[in-house]
């Protein structure tokens, strides 16, 4: 009977081993390409390659697909906001430097005197702010390296003077060109404002590194970048040194006492560029902070809703501001930096309705395009300026020139230039990395 018994169990294991192995036959296998498992391999080197390929093959048209779809949706899309406020501000700086030169029979030109774009160099602060928000977010992507905050420091100042300096040479050299024709320099003059402002080219010009002479460079803007290249230097190295306290407090430090000091002393706002560069960079890191913060906190529609009012509110005031200062909206310069702190921290943080409203990838790669056309129009806008004036032809009392005159054949021409520029530019650097 024993004997009996266990021979029934013996056939019944057989036949739920069977159906097992019927069961796991029937049911699809999964696919395998987004993983990769460890196995111990005795095996040569070659059939590990081997099994890797059939791996892959067994992959179908289908899986291929979703595989796709899904590399598509982790492309991340550029900041459709950040691409307007960077084009606003380049074309706003082509307006205020048209302005700054509305002094009637200056050099020849009688120009209209005019309320547009009067105040808009205040908002170079935004430019500020989001320079300073670039640098901690380059700085986190490589906050594992063991290299000392001073080598850290050297390798961004190299990375972003890289891609500035060929630029401001171009904007340096326009200057230089212009000048000789526009101020009537000789070619002696010519020399001399070269070899004297060789401190403005490479970055000291906003520290008050200078030459003594009287003549003038066509290119007023380069300030900017200077204090860029000096300012981030420092920063970043007080990030690689210790971030802990750098974000916690020598940062925000730096931002309430210098710009606390400037803001009693003086109602115009931030008269030294290093300074005013320096108060902006430190506001764009505390930014930074505080964006990660609040990209932690899940924000109802509520929130949302409001975050969009504030925004596009702000927005159409600084826009109001920039383009008709001294009339509703007379904003103060404290005003400005801190509308100006908040449209970015806004921007950065993207939580609002506005960036929903346009979905179109054309709309994209144009916004794309000019947003990075931009940077190359502000170093280049002010000799178009004094090269548009110089095709005008100098006038007279009776034949003043309106700043729309000037402004809009400035504008297409810097921005085809900048274009050109940017082409180019790219063009080399794709033929460096092919070789």
């Amino acid at each position: 009977m024993k004997e009996a018994k266990e021979a029934v169990k013996k056939t019944a294991t057989k036949k739920s081993s069977v159906n097992k192995k019927k069961e796991t036959a029937s049911k699809p296998k999964k696919a395998t390409v987004a993983v990769k498992k460890t196995t111990k391999t005795t095996t040569s080197p070659k059939t590990t390659v081997k099994k890797e390929i059939l791996k892959e093959v067994k992959v179908t048209k289908k899986e291929e697909v979703v595989i796709e779809a899904t590399k598509e949706k982790t492309v991340k899309k550029h900041n459709l906001l950040l691409s307007f406020w960077t084009c606003f501000l380049a074309i706003m700086f082509v307006g205020y430097s048209i302005s700054a030169l509305t002094q009637k029979g200056q050099n020849g030109y009688w120009l209209s005197s005019t309320n547009w774009w009067s105040q808009a160099n205040m908002l170079l602060f935004m430019f500020a702010l989001i320079a300073g928000y670039a640098l901690v977010n380059d700085f986190k992507k490589r906050n594992s390296r063991k290299e000392s905050p001073t080598a850290r420091a050297l390798e961004y100042l190299g990375k972003i003077a890289k891609k500035a300096l060929p630029i401001l040479a171009i904007g340096y050299g326009l200057g230089l060109i212009i000048s000789k024709f526009y101020f009537g320099y000789e070619f002696g003059e010519t020399i001399n404002i070269t070899i004297n402002g060789l401190w403005e080219f490479i970055g000291l010009h906003a520290a008050g590194f200078r030459g003594s002479t009287s003549l003038m460079v066509g290119n007023e803007a380069l300030w900017f970048i200077s204090s860029i290249l000096i300012c981030s230097y420092f920063l970043y190295w007080l990030m690689a040194r210790d971030e802990e306290k750098a974000k916690g407090f020598i940062v925000p430090f730096i931002f309430l006492l210098i710009g606390g000091i400037w803001c009693k002393a003086n109602s115009s706002g931030l008269t030294s560029g290093l300074l005013f560069t320096l108060v902006g960079m430190s506001g764009g890191i505390i930014i930074y902070y505080l964006v990660e913060k609040l990209k932690t906190h899940k924000f109802t529609s509520e929130e949302t809703a409001f975050l969009t009012f504030i925004y596009v509110v702000i927005a159409g005031l600084l826009i109001w501001f920039t383009l008709y200062p001294t009339t509703s909206f007379a904003l103060d310069p404290w005003t400005v930096y801190l509308f100006s702190g908040i449209i970015v921290m806004l921007t950065f943080l993207g939580s609002d309705l506005v960036v929903k409203f346009v979905k179109n990838e054309a709309i994209y790669k144009v916004s794309a395009f000019l947003s990075e056309a931009s940077i190359y129009l502000y170093m280049i806008h002010y000799p178009v300026i004094l090269l548009v004036l110089l095709i005008a032809g100098k006038n007279n009392p009776g034949t003043i020139y309106s700043a729309a005159q000037i402004f809009w054949p400035t504008l297409i021409l810097s921005y085809v230039l900048s274009s050109l520029i940017k082409l180019f530019y790219e063009s080399v650097n794709t033929t460096k990395k092919n070789d």
